[in-house]
Parts: structure tokens; C-alpha cells; sequence
């Protein structure tokens, strides 16, 4: 996995922040939080919610799957799938940025979902598939499309979103590992967040935001 990472060549003043961690965690309600606070400052805020869950809607209806456990029964299908995820993942993000909004917030990053091709995944179930989404995330990575990265240490109980599988929550600390090592060269750029309360980890992340925004002259001093 390893690869030589060039800096991209970007000029807008967009902040992006990507949010990553295991199912459970509290990505997508801190988003949510996020982004309706800083539309209350006056910012141009834009996000990109969790893709997994309209591809999966669309997988749902034409193949007739109802979990994503059950899709997983079946390797080349779940593999497709992801290889979707991904390639509509990455292409929002890149119409997004194009708009060049002042502040980006995404719920799960292509960090995640590639990790769920790895957990889920073998190259042997289709290799020229398997080796084709590989190389469109590292050459998609290694552009650095994430200015920072948020990572949702898990806390409490898990909380079960009614979309992930299972065993998604119950490999919670697999998936951490991995999560590291994915994000291992953009380290630099990664704040863990180990708070616990909503609260707590709200007021932390609008103190980041806040002196990354301050940076760039988008917030006042």
C-alpha cells in the first residue's frame, strides 16, 4: 500500500473535514450538528452524507437485498457494490469542491469505505475489479482531497444505526487499526477525538473549526 503522495495543487479557500471512524460512533450526528451551526454564522457550508446508504437503496430495489449482511453472502455483488460506493464517493466530492464552498463537512470519508473492501472483500472474488478500485482510491487519496480529518474514537455503548451490519459494530476495534494505518501518511492532519459527551465533542471541534476558519481569514480574529 504504500505510495508517493504529491501535494495537490488547489487555490480555493475551501476547509474540508472529513469525518472517519467506526460504525456507531456519532459521525453523522455531529455533521449534522456542525454544519446547521455554521449556517447560523453565515458560512457556505456544504456537506456530503453518507453515499453507502443511496447506493445501497438502489441495490436494494434491483437485486432484491434487504441488509447489507445479506449482500455480503454473495462476494462479487458485495464487491460491486463497494466499487459504486467508492466511485460515486469521490466524484461528489470532487463536483463539491468545485463549487469551492467555504467549509466542507463529509460523513465518512473514502478512508471508510475502502476499509470495508478491505475487511469484506477478497482480490480472488474478482481481481481485475478488487485491483481497479484499489488504484482509483490511492490515486485519489495521494491528491489529498482532505484538508483534515476528524477521527471518532468510539465511546459507550454502541449505538446500532439500523444500516451497518452487525458485526460492523462488533468489529469495532479491527476497524480502528485499520482506520490507522489507512490514514497512517495524512497523520499530521488527523485530530482523535476522545471526549465523550455530545456536548464535549461538539464544543471541541467548533474550537478547531473555529482556528482553522480564523486561518484563513473566514471566521473574525
Amino acid at each position: 500500500m504504500a505510495i508517493v503522495l504529491r501535494p495537490r495543487q488547489q487555490n480555493n479557500q475551501t476547509i474540508s473535514i472529513g469525518f472517519s471512524g467506526a460504525a456507531g460512533v456519532g459521525k453523522t450526528t455531529l455533521v449534522k450538528e456542525l454544519f446547521n451551526y455554521y449556517k447560523k454564522q453565515g458560512l457556505i457550508v456544504d456537506v456530503i452524507n453518507e453515499v453507502a446508504r443511496d447506493i445501497f437503496s438502489i441495490y436494494s430495489q434491483t437485486h432484491g437485498v434487504r441488509t447489507l449482511e445479506e449482500m455480503r453472502l454473495v462476494p462479487e455483488l458485495y464487491l460491486m457494490f463497494q466499487n459504486d460506493v467508492l466511485e460515486i464517493q469521490i466524484t461528489r466530492e470532487l463536483r463539491i469542491q468545485e463549487k469551492s464552498p467555504e467549509l466542507l463537512l463529509l460523513d465518512r470519508t473514502v478512508y471508510d469505505n475502502y476499509l470495508y473492501t478491505l475487511l469484506y472483500c477478497r482480490r480472488s472474488d474478482h481481481p481485475e475489479l478488487f485491483d481497479r478500485i484499489t488504484k482509483r482510491v490511492y490515486e485519489y487519496l495521494s491528491s489529498q482531497p482532505y484538508q483534515h480529518i476528524v477521527y471518532l474514537l468510539p465511546h459507550g455503548a454502541k449505538n446500532n444505526d439500523q444500516f451497518r451490519a452487525r458485526e460492523d459494530l462488533n468489529s469495532q476495534e479491527i476497524q480502528d487499526v485499520v482506520l490507522r494505518l489507512l490514514t497512517s501518511f495524512s497523520f499530521d492532519r488527523i485530530k482523535w477525538v476522545t471526549t465523550n459527551s455530545l456536548e464535549e465533542r461538539f464544543g471541541y471541534l467548533v474550537f478547531l473549526i473555529d482556528s482553522w476558519l480564523k486561518k484563513k481569514n473566514l471566521l473574525p480574529v
